[in-house]
């Protein structure tokens, strides 16, 4: 069995991650930040309580990722990361 069907979660996860943090570099060097990039022509004003709803929601599950991930890593190697 290859590694890419060996270990298709942690590699979907790993993509997932890695495109967010692309997208957040991507959104500070084109704008400058969030506040300069919905005041940019390009920024559909009608979507924006939409995309806070989508962020808030976001940041309540990447929370929570983050927490479970923590104490996987602190009880396998019994070391706070």
């Amino acid at each position: 069995m290859g590694r890419a069907q060996a270990f298709v979660a942690s590699d979907e996860f790993i993509v997932w991650a890695q495109s967010l943090g692309g997208m957040l570099t991507r959104m500070e060097t084109e704008y400058g930040g969030i506040a300069e990039m919905v005041e940019h022509p390009a920024w559909d004003e009608g979507r924006t309580t939409y995309a806070l709803h989508l962020l808030q929601s976001l940041c309540k599950h990447i929370a929570q990722v983050e927490r479970e991930l923590h104490i996987h890593v602190e009880e396998k190697t019994g070391k706070k990361p």
